[in-house]
């Protein structure tokens, strides 16, 4: 996929309540402050740094897709 016009790859977790980045992959892109806290599934708890909607694009099909990503 591309993640604001740059390549990279990501792994998909159909069964996972949030999609969470690493903050490096947000750039320019708004970020909202959030009081979120992310349980794994191996109980460890990680605090959100916020919420940002970032522009992915599917580089085979050219179809875009707009994704809030919890940033980590």
């Amino acid at each position: 996929m591309h993640i604001n016009a740059s390549p990279d790859r990501l792994q998909v977790d159909c069964g996972a309540t949030v999609s969470r980045i690493p903050s490096r992959y947000i750039g320019n892109s708004e970020v909202e402050p959030s009081n979120i806290s992310l349980e794994m599934w191996n109980k460890v708890t990680m605090k959100a740094l916020g919420t940002s909607k970032l522009l992915l694009e599917n580089p085979k099909t050219s179809k875009k897709y707009m994704v809030k990503f919890v940033m980590v």
